[in-house]
């Protein structure tokens, strides 16, 4: 049940008419045909900054978590960013999904149990999303110091991605399938700007660069321009209070 990000209405803008441009890296492969994939997204919506990529940033498969809403009712953001709701039954002291029962869900403590209806089961440890196992019985665990994801492995095995930080905690590289002294052929280098906490440019191992630029008008809504040498570029601004598309350079938006 990774569900594909989607609900788009351009490249860059989502449905609801913030900015959104999602930039696929890559797969973390775990072997013998389970690979997860690796996607960052950019968002205008204001939230908490992500612990491993800034602030406007967040990466579904590192963010996946479950919190309440309110009393006897859970949002859980899924591996592939799609949300569902939970209803909670006191007869039986489970939850399950609002409108079908392909997920159930059940409080242990720090941790929550989900369920979904082939048989593959998510573990949240105090809100943040730490294994899944699949049908046929094979863990994966998301590592974490704090709120920081460290590394990704199958269980048992040695991790199939790490994350090295920098003194000031922004994500330097990600690894895929280091060996045993950290080192790995398959490297992603990110740089990021103290001024707006998050990532300046993305180094990928085949060459593949991707630079963001953030500014302001003359109103102090935001502006972001990126470019990456697949042949992708844009410069988009949004309302500093709403998040919503104002302009794409090419054409402007009123999102109602």
């Amino acid at each position: 049940p990774i569900y594909p990000i989607g609900g788009s209405i351009a490249p860059y803008v989502d449905k609801d008419g913030c900015v959104n441009p999602i930039v696929a890296l890559g797969d973390i492969d775990f072997g013998n045909g389970l690979a997860l994939p690796l996607v960052l997204n950019f968002s205008s919506v204001i939230r908490p900054p992500s612990p491993e990529f800034g602030q406007g940033w967040e990466c579904p498969l590192f963010e996946a978590k479950i919190f309440d809403v309110q009393q006897n009712l859970k949002r859980v953001e899924l591996l592939g960013g799609k949300e569902i709701y939970l209803i909670y039954n006191p007869r039986i002291a489970t939850w399950k999904h609002v409108f079908s029962d392909d997920w159930k869900g059940e409080a242990q403590g720090d941790d929550f149990k989900l369920t979904y209806k082939t048989g593959c089961k998510f573990i949240f440890n105090k809100g943040l999303i730490s294994s899944m196992t699949t049908p046929d019985g094979r863990t994966i665990l998301w590592n974490r110091a704090g709120d920081k994801l460290i590394s990704m492995q199958e269980s048992g095995k040695s991790p199939a991605m790490q994350i090295v930080y920098d003194k000031l905690g922004f994500s330097k590289q990600i690894l895929l399938n280091p060996d045993s002294l950290g080192a790995s052929g398959n490297v992603y280098d990110f740089s990021s700007s103290l001024v707006y906490a998050g990532i300046e440019k993305i180094q990928g191992p085949d060459g593949r660069k991707i630079v963001f630029d953030r500014t302001r008008d003359k109103a102090l809504n935001p502006i972001l321009s990126w470019t990456d040498t697949e042949g992708l570029w844009a410069t988009v601004s949004w309302d500093v209070k709403t998040g919503k598309i104002l302009s794409d350079n090419k054409y402007t938006y009123q999102i109602t």
